[in-house]
């Protein structure tokens, strides 16, 4: 799933344009004389989505606007829904934030009227018109994580102008893996991606030209997640605040950190070599020695790296080799972070029986419920769960 903060395209600027003569010509005041470009944009932009979206219906919140469409009314109760928790989460990342001068529109955009000009993914924030654009038939899940990752980007952005900082001083892979992590930590997705080596470059040379040809959302997610262990939710507002204050991003890093950004990337990168020597442990029975080195590689690099999913797969084996059987569960769970699958989920519900026969249930439930989805074998995923349940009732 790919977002970002947007950039209007030619063709959108061209249209912008032409609502900007309108306005100036029909409505002279609507526009204040000292209003520089951006405002001008943005009140054309939201010209112009009224003007496509004139069958939408809204609703006003304290700072927002809603706009949607009638079929949409589902999407919209969830959209609100979660507002109150994006403000709950938004007070503890950037404090106490006035937003009632910074008014946001959200549109849900039909199935109907997609594709559509300012969508070309899931979601999108636009810094100018202060908009937020987002597909309403997502599934419920990814309509909370796409939400919640542009509502990041609109505090995050709202935040730095508060004490005077452009957010172009931030670089774009620090928005993208805090608007990430933001959206993580209230409706999260597993990554599934594969990873690729050219997946790991220097943070510093992250630029919008490569970020979408080589996918660096992932390496930034990770860069920041890192971060958020390491140092606590505080650790946002501080790079905020130090990129202010020092006058750089580098420098605040530093500072804040001691990581030199240079590299930082460095703790995320792939190495074949520290899985084999591992594999290579277990495999000459070593267990106790495959434990340790692995709870080394942890203690350095956190949950969220490239090698940590086929980590944290070792050391739920290791523990199931020794009966550790809570420790076992919890390795597994967090392979969770980056892949749902109904064979992962069986093998959550097998270790689990020997836990805890409720959260048994709940894993196998899930399993079935992902095979359904995604159009496995249902019939011989009813079936395992049946003797799920019956092994659960003993």
């Amino acid at each position: 799933m790919k977002r970002t903060i947007t950039v209007l395209s030619l063709t959108i600027l061209i249209i912008v344009v032409f609502f900007v003569n309108k306005i100036s010509d029909n409505s002279p005041d609507a526009i204040l004389p000292n209003s520089d470009s951006s405002q001008i944009r943005g009140e054309a932009l939201n010209l112009l989505l009224s003007f496509k979206h004139d069958d939408y219906l809204k609703i006003d919140g304290k700072f927002y606007t809603i706009w949607y469409h009638p079929d949409d009314e589902q999407s919209l109760e969830i959209v609100v829904e979660q507002t109150g928790y994006l403000l709950n989460q938004g007070e503890s990342w950037f404090g106490d934030m006035d937003l009632k001068a910074h008014h946001l529109d959200i549109f849900l955009i039909n199935k109907n009227d997609q594709p559509h000009p300012l969508l070309d993914q899931s979601g999108s924030y636009d810094v100018n018109a202060n908009i937020i654009v987002i597909q309403a038939d997502l599934e419920k899940e990814e309509l909370l994580n796409v939400f919640s990752h542009e509502f990041a980007h609109f505090l995050t952005i709202t935040y730095s102008g508060l004490i005077g900082l452009d957010y172009n001083e931030l670089p774009l892979w620090f928005h993208e893996g805090t608007a990430d992590s933001f959206a993580h930590r209230l409706s999260p997705l597993p990554y599934h991606r594969k990873f690729a080596f050219h997946d790991i470059v220097p943070l510093e040379e992250i630029t919008e030209v490569n970020f979408e040809m080589f996918d660096q959302y992932t390496l930034s997610y990770f860069a920041v997640e890192k971060l958020l262990q390491e140092y606590g939710e505080d650790i946002i507002r501080k790079l905020i605040d130090e990129t202010k204050s020092a006058g750089d991003f580098k420098t605040a890093f530093h500072k804040n950190t001691n990581y030199n950004l240079s590299d930082y990337h460095l703790l995320f990168e792939v190495s074949e070599e520290e899985l084999i020597d591992i594999q290579q442990l277990v495999e000459q029975g070593f267990l106790n020695e495959a434990e340790e080195k692995i709870e080394d590689i942890l203690e350095v690099r956190g949950e969220y790296f490239y090698n940590a999913p086929y980590l944290f797969r070792i050391l739920s084996d290791i523990y199931l080799e020794q009966e550790n059987y809570e420790k076992a569960l919890a390795a597994k769970e967090k392979q969770l972070l980056y892949a749902a699958d109904p064979i992962l989920y069986m093998q959550l519900t097998k270790i689990a029986l020997y836990v805890n026969n409720e959260l048994a249930v709940g894993y196998g439930e899930k399993a079935l419920e992902i095979a359904k989805i995604e159009d496995w074998d249902v019939e011989y995923f009813e079936e395992w769960f049946d003797e799920i349940k019956g092994l659960t009732k003993n």
